[in-house]
């Protein structure tokens, strides 16, 4: 598992999951659709986390990733809106796996959970990437940071 930058570091940090099935995965050059890549914006507003659902709702990226890649999304978006500020930006590619990235205009990095003796329910968003994604991390942009996951997608049919 890969290590974890501090907060004011301009590193990428995240991890990358060693799946003992990726050496034997076939090409994606047979079977799988040609990489798309899209991209969105959201108002900084509680609405877009619905709003990011349903674009990738739309991506039909299968049944079996569909509910994970869903809760991820609206874990980073609603990070976005709550921790970040200005427009949030919304990225995908798809591939053999889909990667998204999420971006605002705040250099603040998000912990992976909350500090101990915290109080509430909040805080565990990024506790879930790490332990859903194949892979995440968060790099620095000129405007901000973009937070990124990656889910291997279904076998296309």
């Amino acid at each position: 598992m890969g290590g974890r930058a501090g907060c004011g570091s301009s590193e990428p940090v995240g991890r990358a999951r060693q799946s003992p099935s990726s050496p034997e995965r076939p090409s994606p050059v047979v079977g799988w659709p040609v990489a798309r890549r899209l991209t969105t914006t959201f108002p900084p507003a509680v609405g877009s986390v619905a709003l990011a659902r349903q674009f990738i709702r739309e991506l039909e990226i299968g049944p079996t990733v569909m509910p994970t890649v869903e809760l991820l999304v609206s874990e980073l978006v609603t990070n976005a809106v709550v921790h970040g500020t200005g427009e949030v930006g919304l990225s995908v590619r798809l591939a053999e796996k889909i990667r998204v990235a999420v971006a605002d205009k705040s250099p603040q990095r998000p912990r992976l959970a909350p500090s101990v003796g915290e109080p509430g329910p909040h805080g565990y968003g990024m506790f879930l990437v790490e332990l859903l994604a194949e892979a995440w991390g968060i790099e620095s942009t000129a405007t901000g940071k973009a937070v990124w996951f990656e889910v291997l997608l279904d076998a296309p049919p």
